[in-house]
C-alpha cells in the first residue's frame, strides 16, 4: 500500500499522467512518510523546505527529513546537514552539521564530501585538519565537482594536506576549468608562466 501511495505521489509531483499538483503530492507522500518509506519522508521534508503544496515548515521539514536520515537515506542525511549549518527548523550547529554530513559523505553523496572538506579546511564543526580536509575534497572531485577540483588542485600545487605535486596540480585545475571555474584556468596560467610545459598544454587544449 504504501508503495503504491508513494507512487502516485511521485506521479502528481512530476506531472506524469496527471496534472502536476504538489499539494495532493504532498498528501500522497505523507501517508507513505507515515508508514516509513524514506524516499516519501525525504521528499515530504524539502518540500515542506521550500513550501512546495504545503506552507513552508522548516520545523516539518527537519522532522521528516530527519526520520529518512536516520534509516540511512544519504541526501536526507546531507539535508539535515545543510538544516544545521544553516539553523532552518533548528538551532545552528556546525557539530551536528558535519556529523550529518559525515554520514552522508561516507555513503558517496559528492555534496557532503565537499562540505565536509571545507568544514576541515576551516575548522568548523571539526577540530581543522587539512589532510582530512583535501581526502574529503577529492573524493567529491573524483565525482566531478567542480569546486572541489578546484581546491583539490590548490592542495596539491601548495602542498596543503598532501605532498606539493605540480602534475598533479594541472590535473586537477583542468578538470576544474573544463567545469566552468575560473580561478582554475588563472592557476593554469601561473604555473605556464613558470615554465611548466603540462600547464601550458593544459591551456591550449581548454583554448
Amino acid at each position: 500500500m504504501a508503495v503504491a501511495q508513494q507512487n502516485i505521489a511521485q506521479m502528481y509531483y512530476d506531472g506524469e499522467g496527471v496534472s502536476r499538483d504538489y499539494s495532493e503530492a504532498a498528501s500522497w507522500f505523507e501517508l507513505a512518510a507515515e508508514q516509513g518509506l524514506t524516499k516519501s519522508q525525504e521528499t515530504l521534508g524539502d518540500m515542506y523546505y521550500r513550501g512546495m503544496g504545503v506552507d513552508q515548515s522548516h520545523e516539518k521539514g527537519v522532522q521528516w527529513t530527519r526520520r529518512a536520515a536516520e534509516q540511512g537515506a544519504s541526501v536526507a542525511q546531507y539535508n539535515l546537514g545543510v538544516a544545521y549549518s544553516e539553523g532552518l527548523g533548528v538551532p545552528q550547529s556546525y557539530t551536528d552539521a558535519a556529523a550529518w554530513y559525515l554520514l552522508a559523505a561516507e555513503q558517496g553523496d559528492s555534496e557532503a564530501q565537499f562540505n565536509l572538506g571545507n568544514m576541515y579546511y576551516q575548522g568548523r564543526g571539526v577540530e581543522q585538519n587539512m589532510v582530512e580536509s583535501t581526502k574529503w575534497y577529492q573524493l567529491a572531485a573524483e565525482q566531478d565537482e567542480p569546486e572541489a577540483q578546484y581546491f583539490v588542485g590548490v592542495a596539491y600545487a601548495e602542498g596543503i594536506g598532501v605532498t606539493q605535486d605540480s602534475l598533479e596540480a594541472v590535473k586537477w585545475f583542468f578538470q576544474a576549468a573544463e567545469n566552468g571555474i575560473d580561478e582554475a584556468k588563472e592557476e593554469l596560467e601561473k604555473l605556464s608562466e613558470q615554465n611548466l610545459a603540462e600547464a601550458k598544454e593544459a591551456l591550449e587544449e581548454l583554448n
